[in-house]
């Protein structure tokens, strides 16, 4: 990673909440989002860019798509992604699976999940996560780390919970899936 610049377009305390950001986003554009958790909240940032000014127009151009809080961070960026525009596509994205709605009343607290891939793009994360959610019957995250895509599986209280979760998830295919500490969703 190199100093860069992204568009931050939200900054909310659920991960479903993030995913309902993503979902609005690619209605209107085809850049793969980033998602990371940061002092207790999910940001979701678009674009790598070298320069502020390129940031800036992703900006505007996302003000008029309708985010009209978005704004420019300095970020930790990669290299390969940098673009040639800061164009940002019309065309819309297939619709995916929704999360189960975030409610005022829905908590987080820790827990475990089950870690059933990692992948490199966020393309390749989203259309894995449709599949894993179809075939698990569970909620699947998707957790940026380090560059990588993680998913992650359910909401579970207890580590046998998680074990258990585990078990299913190798015999759907999932092979060297492994539970792992999570905030999760109540």
């Amino acid at each position: 990673p190199i100093d860069g610049w992204r568009v931050q377009i939200g900054s909310v305390k659920y991960e479903t909440s993030a995913d309902k950001i993503i979902d609005s986003l690619a209605q209107v554009s085809e850049i793969e989002p980033h998602t990371m958790w940061r002092d207790g909240l999910y940001k979701v940032q678009v674009g790598d860019f070298k320069t502020m000014e390129h940031a800036d127009q992703l900006r505007r151009q996302l003000n008029e798509k309708g985010f009209p809080d978005a704004f420019v961070v300095a970020a930790q960026v990669r290299p390969a992604n940098l673009p040639d525009s800061t164009s940002i596509s019309s065309a819309t994205r297939a619709a995916r699976a929704e999360e189960p709605a975030s409610t005022p009343s829905a908590q987080q607290s820790e827990g475990w999940r089950i870690q059933i891939m990692s992948v490199s793009s966020m393309a390749n994360a989203q259309r894995a996560k449709q599949d894993a959610r179809r075939k698990l019957g569970m909620p699947v995250y998707i957790a940026e780390v380090n560059g990588m895509f993680k998913l992650r599986a359910g909401d579970f209280s207890t580590r046998s919970e998680a074990d258990r979760a585990k078990q299913k998830a190798e015999q759907m295919g999932y092979k060297g899936a492994f539970p792992v500490r999570s905030r999760i969703q109540r």
